[in-house]
């Protein structure tokens, strides 16, 4: 039985951003993973993205790891339960993951999104906070997005308000 911790409600480090990605390292994953992190390449903040990316998978090897100095990609292995949550709260400001894994962050209020799963490499940019979700709908693909009646964000605008929270 997992005590219950909570997300803090400031961000963890004043100069960075730590976003949490959160799953099973696999193909129909990977791509997710590298079409965030390039996104994360292109935004235009002056603080350090540092994602940690907490799990496994025969695909770790095809996670993106050439990035610009602003951007780090810190491989975690599988942390589980309550060693989960103490990770989460103590170094991530935000979550990215799918399917059940997204779950794992909300629990704990920590602000979760959702990212889409494909079998092919994508660019795709928008993100759909939990709690904005409909019909308990934990996961979708790209080609859904038109029929999913949810409130999507660009992934500069998640960044660009972390940095206000956090000033």
């Amino acid at each position: 039985n997992l005590k219950e911790i909570h997300a803090k409600k400031e961000i963890i480090k004043k100069n960075e951003i730590n976003i949490a990605l959160l799953g099973r390292i696999v193909i129909d994953k990977v791509y997710a993973l590298n079409n965030i992190i390039e996104l994360a390449c292109q935004c235009k903040t002056a603080k350090k993205i540092i994602f940690h990316v907490i799990g496994d998978g025969p695909y770790k090897e095809n996670v993106k790891t050439d990035t610009p100095k602003n951007v780090e990609v810190r491989f975690c292995g599988v942390i589980k339960d309550e060693a989960l949550q103490e990770y989460l709260r103590d170094n991530c400001d935000v979550m990215f993951a799918m399917g059940t894994s997204v779950l794992d962050g909300a629990a704990m209020k920590l602000p979760a999104y959702m990212i889409p799963t494909e079998l092919k490499s994508f660019t795709y940019d928008n993100f759909a906070l939990l709690s904005n979700t409909k019909n308990y709908i934990i996961g979708y693909i790209p080609e859904q997005l038109k029929s999913l009646d949810m409130k999507f964000e660009k992934f500069e605008d998640i960044i660009d308000n972390l940095c206000k929270e956090g000033q």
